[in-house]
């Protein structure tokens, strides 16, 4: 199997503050463990011939989002994943950049779904990733991809920190929950579910978002936010 990269290099959202600014409040504590990717399919989407792993990501977060709401709505298949990256990408196998997807995202409907917004995620700060995945069903990542990556997923491994590992380029993946006993979270990438060690992410994570979807917003689900002030500072981007 080969395995592709695809995530350009990161760009802060210039005014876009961070999810728990956007809070009513403090956010709750997130659970001590969740697992969306149990009975969720998550194909490769082309992943193994494109750079579309971005494209692959959004895909993967349609498919739990619509298990979260309890909806059985369109799930993109890998042609409308693949046809959404090229449109995305200007017709060039070039990646894409996770923000300016997410950015349109808001203003588009992709792969017949919308978005209502999008706020990074402070990288170093787990908490605030277990309650992007635990409270809007995901937390999209940006990392740079070591070649060992690619080998311990091959070999079902959980991704650790390898001295001596070269970064290959950039890389989009999805958590979808974490582990209890804190040993990592668990991300749909490539056609399965790899566990990501959290020293992992300290060296290789360079950007995350949490998304939320308009499904979550309507069904009421997750810890309510500014979405007035956080809308605002989107249309300013």
């Amino acid at each position: 199997m080969t395995y592709k990269l695809g995530k350009l290099d990161a760009t802060r959202p210039f005014g876009l503050r961070d999810l728990s600014v956007y809070g009513h409040g403090p956010l709750p504590e997130p659970p001590a463990s969740v697992d969306y990717s149990t009975g969720i399919n998550l194909p490769i989407d082309g992943n193994d011939t494109y750079g579309d792993c971005v494209a692959a990501g959004m895909a993967h977060c349609i498919a739990v989002w619509d298990a979260e709401t309890n909806e059985n709505l369109h799930t993109p298949d890998e042609a409308e994943v693949v046809d959404t990256y090229f449109r995305l990408s200007g017709g060039l196998d070039s990646g894409l950049n996770e923000s300016s997807v997410l950015t349109t995202w808001t203003k588009n409907e992709l792969m017949g779904h919308t978005i209502a917004a999008f706020a990074p995620v402070n990288t170093s700060n787990v908490t605030e990733i277990h309650q992007a995945i635990a409270f809007y069903g995901a937390c999209m990542f940006g990392i740079q991809c070591p070649d060992s990556a690619q080998r311990q997923f091959a070999d079902g491994d959980t991704w650790t920190v390898v001295p001596g590992a070269q970064v290959e380029g950039g890389h989009c993946i999805v958590g979808i929950g974490y582990a209890a006993d804190g040993s990592g979270v668990y991300c749909a990438t490539w056609g399965k579910v790899a566990k990501v060690s959290y020293g992992f992410l300290n060296k290789y994570l360079d950007e995350a978002y949490a998304i939320i979807p308009d499904a979550f917003v309507k069904a009421g689900r997750g810890p309510m936010l500014d979405l007035a002030t956080l809308k605002a500072d989107i249309s300013r981007l």
